[in-house]
């Protein structure tokens, strides 16, 4: 394994335990969003090896699992009397 095979294992371990402990991909404007939209953009371009890819969109799909469906919750209206 070379040494940007471990740095990219690192990151994925780090998004991996970050999708476990909070449901969801990083805040925006943080290095480990950062990365994963990178990763995005290697994989839209093709440009990303096959088990690198894969890794990634199980996570990502793992994550939806977690996520919110719902949209805003409507204001109650007030009960005219």
């Amino acid at each position: 394994m070379t040494k940007f095979d471990e740095a990219w294992m690192k990151k994925y371990e780090e998004l991996k335990e970050h999708v476990r402990v909070y449901g969801h991909f990083p805040p925006k404007n943080t290095p480990l969003n950062n990365w994963v939209k990178y990763q995005r953009k290697l994989i839209n371009k093709g440009k990303i090896r096959e088990e690198r890819k894969e890794l990634f969109i199980e996570l990502a799909e793992s994550r939806r699992l977690w996520e919110h469906v719902g949209g805003r919750r409507k204001k109650k209206a007030a009960n005219p009397e």
